[in-house]
């Protein structure tokens, strides 16, 4: 069922944060984007149901992985190439073999310097609790895979569900939803000259103030300070389990400090699952429910965290709480253009309650502009995308849907601004 891929909890709304600022909002459902359907998932042996976001490569070719489907039924790594032609064709680059190997990728994949790709499993592996793994291209035209780290379930965690990142040595790090000390972990994972390597973990959440259940992605300032998300916990009592927090760990030597950077409380977002950042180090994400809005628990929304103050703390600004209308309803992740305009989708809502593709711009009278830039049908343009969207140097966005398309198993659709129209 659809509403399955949303992990959304129900919660009680409280009273807003005392760091809570909400500006002024205007709205426009008219902006102009047009639709190409690039890839239909769904044949024989093929990739279904995308659920993670696109990548580019230096050539313009998109790369992606998929939960489910491939050859074994437990996911695969695929590549979808503009035709000389016209249209896009894909290349499926490694189907995962289940069991103990990879299961069910999750997250998006990411490149290294010399074009290997890399991302984690939340199952599969030597000890069926997920893995973090590699796919290389070989000199014959084909991919191998190579498993980096077989999660043990216990105290190094289990079942990864983000997007893992580089840092400039080389090292990979990527958080586990549970494990650790039962409330998930960061960890690194440093490579060998014999080409091993060694998992350290840096954080272990405790499932208080701190908050548990990492996910979503992480991501690096230019001081080399790591950002990211944790779906419950932050010691607020306005959620059952907590409505999630943003949190930073700080390189101290052989060790990271953590520090917790704003601690939702339900009006003003909860459970919060990707973040971004700006040239100025302000950090930008989304909050799958919570808000000010008619859905049970919230609808989700769009916030700015921009600090730290004087008095070390961050301060959050809604640029936009979701109704679960025409604009849509749980957003699922946001990127920003040279402009630090916004741009994102929500998985469902819209006119048809498939999802929508929206952006958030600075309004010139101060405050924020919003506008849905295009509404999933569930036809063969697609429906319920679930991993946000990329932008090309051109304007254009691109991603993926859940299901639709002329085979039903989901696409991965381009929007470009109409000529007529655009933003």
């Amino acid at each position: 069922m659809k509403h399955i891929l949303s992990r959304i909890l129900s919660a009680a709304l409280a009273a807003v944060a005392p760091t809570l600022t909400l500006l002024a909002l205007t709205s426009n459902a008219h902006a102009q984007y047009t639709e190409t359907v690039l890839y239909n998932f769904g044949a024989t042996g093929d990739s279904v149901f995308p659920m993670s976001g696109l990548i580019f490569d230096g050539s313009g070719n998109l790369f992606g992985a998929t939960k489910l489907g491939g050859s074994n039924d437990s996911g695969d790594a695929y590549e979808l190439s503009p035709s000389s032609g016209g249209g896009w064709t894909e290349d499926i680059l490694y189907s995962f073999f289940g069991g103990t190997g990879v299961s069910e990728p999750s997250g998006n994949l990411v490149f290294d310097t010399e074009g290997n790709l890399y991302g984690t499993s939340v199952a599969g592996g030597s000890n069926r609790t997920g893995t973090v793994f590699e796919i290389s291209p070989t000199s014959s035209g084909s991919w191998t895979q190579t498993i980096l780290h077989n999660f043990g379930g216990g105290t190094d965690g289990k079942t990864p569900e983000g997007t893992p990142i580089f840092d400039t040595k080389g090292n990979l790090y990527a958080t586990t939803a549970v494990g650790g000390l039962g409330f998930g972990t960061v960890v690194e994972l440093s490579p060998s000259a014999s080409g091993h390597w060694t998992e350290k973990i840096i954080y272990n959440f405790t499932g208080g103030s701190d908050g548990s259940e990492p996910g979503g992605n992480l991501i690096f300032d230019a001081a080399g300070n790591l950002y990211g998300t944790a779906f419950g916990g932050g010691g607020t009592t306005t959620c059952t389990t907590g409505c999630g927090t943003v949190f930073r760990l700080t390189p101290m030597g052989p060790t990271w400090r953590f520090t917790r950077v704003f601690a939702f409380g339900g009006h003003d977002g909860t459970y919060p699952s990707a973040l971004t950042i700006d040239g100025a180090g302000n950090l930008y994400g989304v909050a799958r429910e919570g808000g000010f809005t008619k859905c049970t628990g919230g609808c989700g929304n769009i916030f700015k965290l921009t600090g730290p103050g004087t008095n070390g703390l961050w301060k959050e600004t809604v640029l936009y709480n979701f109704t679960g209308e025409n604009d849509g309803a749980t957003p699922a992740g946001v990127v920003l253009d040279s402009a630090d305009n916004v741009f994102g989708a929500a998985s469902v809502g819209g006119t048809d309650n498939e999802g929508t593709v929206f952006e958030i711009s600075p309004a010139s009278g101060g405050g924020w502009t919003f506008s849905v830039l295009y509404s999933f049908q569930g036809q063969t343009d697609g429906g319920i995308p679930v991993a946000g969207v990329i932008l090309d140097s051109a304007g254009n966005l691109y991603g993926t849907t859940t299901f639709g398309g002329s085979l039903k198993d989901g696409v991965a659709f381009e929007l470009s601004p109409s000529p007529s129209g655009g933003r």
